[in-house]
């Protein structure tokens, strides 16, 4: 006895009745997009999602591909904050809604500009690249940033790549507490919002550290880079930053 195929119809239908199936259960959307700097696309920004109704509780983040491109799924339906940051650029917001009707969003092109904080009459030549790839992790080049030169420690963290600082202070490093070092050891100088900014050289992080590290260290580790003493006494510092001088030269001069 012969058996006889399903018919092409037949499978198709199945094939769609399964989609639909699928998709009126469906109760998580997805964001997408690029971000570019004047057409060229940009690597390491951090872009988050919080709901506009409670924007300090980040649900998820994503750091921009070599091609800016970056993509938040399992996103339950909701209207949510974007929020891209990268060091050296001014933050940029959007806000995205997710429904059942619309459970995809591909944002249009994003197009950063460079932060209009810079300091008048300043040229900086020779400057590093921004961000460097490690063998395991990254190393953002801080030393040049204008931008955050009156800021601290916390101000460069909030827009350094896979690092998110949460409205109560808490240090992150993609979604985990990672070990926080100063020139590569455990530091006195405690909270990052006591270094400033300026006192910066960069910002090392590990996100997959090697063996000499210790147990504490399995979360990813970021390393504080600070300037040599030498140059940090030349700068021109307000009063509470100068109480902070001893300390800061102390970790100097363990580097």
């Amino acid at each position: 006895m012969k058996i006889q195929s399903p018919s092409i119809s037949c499978v198709l239908l199945f094939v769609f009745t399964l989609a639909a199936t699928q998709l009126s259960g469906q109760s998580t959307g997805k964001i997408s997009g690029k971000i570019t700097d004047s057409r060229t696309p940009l690597e390491f920004v951090t872009v988050t999602a919080a709901p506009l109704s409670d924007s300090t509780q980040v649900l998820k983040y994503f750091v921009t591909d070599s091609l800016g491109f970056f993509t938040l799924e399992g996103l339950p339906f909701d209207t949510y904050k974007l929020e891209c940051r990268l060091i050296g650029y001014e933050v940029v917001a959007r806000n995205v809604t997710l429904t059942k009707a619309q459970p995809q969003v591909i944002l249009p092109e994003i197009d950063f500009s460079p932060g209009a904080n810079e300091l008048e009459g300043v040229t900086v030549t020779a400057q590093r690249k921004l961000i460097e790839r490690t063998t395991g992790g990254f190393i953002v080049n801080t030393a040049g940033n204008l931008v955050q030169a009156g800021g601290t420690a916390t101000d460069l963290l909030k827009n350094t790549p896979a690092v998110t600082v949460d409205a109560d202070g808490a240090i992150t490093l993609r979604g985990k507490s990672p070990l926080i070092l100063v020139n590569g050891r455990n530091s006195s100088l405690g909270n990052p919002d006591n270094i400033p900014a300026s006192s910066i050289e960069s910002i090392e992080i590990l996100t997959n550290p090697s063996a000499k590290y210790d147990a504490n260290a399995e979360s990813g580790i970021i390393n504080i880079r600070l300037k040599k003493i030498r140059t940090m006494v030349s700068m021109a510092l307000l009063p509470w930053q100068v109480a902070l001088v001893p300390k800061v030269a102390s970790v100097a001069r363990q580097s």
